[in-house]
């Protein structure tokens, strides 16, 4: 998850090289928690939409993963408005749309976001509980598809959503 900045300072991306400043869902004061597909997404609106899917936000273990919203106990934890947050969207379906400014002149629909290794499972045909993938690439990731019931691992692992497409989360 990208940095927090003071109240004067912005929001800035997960490198702290661009503020973000207009988002509505950063009317807290102009502070945002910035995830790197979310800050994409932000770039290629034009400012206008700050939203993540749940696969990413799992990652971030901010995430309940049963209600798939923000945990509002975690965020009271570690003293996190939710406020700062990005919109949390399905894996698939239209996000927003390209500003014509920042994309080649073109409004194009962004419809679809995924995680890095949720993506590579997806793309390698994991669709059913058992099926899983191993991939070598931003990080050595074995990935298994546990189907739409939340099992926590007896082995230390995480269990994070893989996807969320329409109203089936898995």
């Amino acid at each position: 998850m990208g940095g927090m900045l003071p109240q004067n300072e912005g929001a800035v991306n997960t490198f702290g090289v661009r503020r973000i400043r207009r988002a509505p869902a950063l009317r807290s004061g102009g502070v945002g928690a910035i995830l790197c597909a979310s800050w994409i997404i932000w770039n290629l609106t034009g400012g206008v939409r700050h939203v993540t899917d749940v696969s990413n936000a799992s990652r971030t273990l901010l995430l309940n993963v049963h209600s798939c919203t923000w945990d509002d106990d975690i965020l009271g934890w570690l003293g996190i408005p939710r406020t700062i947050l990005p919109e949390l969207l399905p894996s698939s379906g239209v996000m927003g749309t390209t500003d014509p400014r920042v994309f080649f002149g073109e409004r194009i629909p962004i419809a679809g976001d995924a995680g890095d290794q949720h993506a590579a499972t997806f793309g390698q045909a994991c669709f059913r509980p058992g099926m899983a993938k191993n991939t070598y690439g931003t990080a050595l990731a074995l990935m298994m598809n546990i189907g739409e019931t939340f099992a926590l691992s007896r082995n230390g692992l995480t269990t994070d959503l893989a996807w969320k497409i329409g109203n089936k989360v898995e």
